[in-house]
């Protein structure tokens, strides 16, 4: 029992993402691919970041986290700032990433807000909170926008874009 307490104080079992000395100064917004928005992908990515002396990221590399969202974590550990106070050399930092789609449900008439006179203000997405070593991004619920919400001879679903090109039809 005295073992094993001893185990979990030594300095092996404390995660090098909680460095003493380094400090996540200036974070660079990342941006939820469009890609995995659409395709409903979310979870963490976790990132390695090796810290100069002076503040500055050597270099970032994703360890874990799904294909589709591990450009977007490690563009933002590149381009943020840190403090490394007491650091010799290069510091390593682990920095996680979550990515995330808020629980509501699909706003179907949200490519005409803005449009119509009984359209409420949209909330602004996404949301970014981050603590010392953990980023979340939550991005907003999926923008559908089927036939009915617009003039009819004006615009077209987002399948009907994407897919058919046939966005505008009829005399403009």
């Amino acid at each position: 029992m005295a073992l094993a307490a001893f185990l979990l104080l030594t300095p092996a079992a404390v995660p090098q993402s909680t460095t003493p000395g380094v400090v996540l100064a200036a974070l660079s917004e990342p941006v939820y691919p469009s890609m995995a928005h659409v395709a409903q992908i979310a979870g963490d990515v976790k990132v390695e970041v090796h810290i100069r002396q002076d503040g500055s990221v050597e270099s970032a590399a994703a360890l874990s986290g799904h294909p589709l969202l591990l450009g977007a974590a490690t563009e933002s550990a590149k381009r943020s700032k840190f403090e490394c106070r007491g650091c010799t050399g290069t510091t390593l930092y682990i920095l996680t990433y979550t990515f995330q789609i808020a629980p509501e449900k699909p706003d179907p008439c949200c490519c005409t807000r803005g449009r119509g006179p009984e359209v409420k203000s949209p909330e602004t997405w996404p949301k970014l909170t981050h603590t010392e070593d953990h980023v979340t991004l939550t991005a907003g619920p999926l923008c559908v926008c089927p036939d009915s919400c617009g003039p009819p001879d004006r615009y077209r679903s987002a399948k009907c874009l994407f897919l058919w090109r046939c966005g505008v039809h009829g005399v403009m």
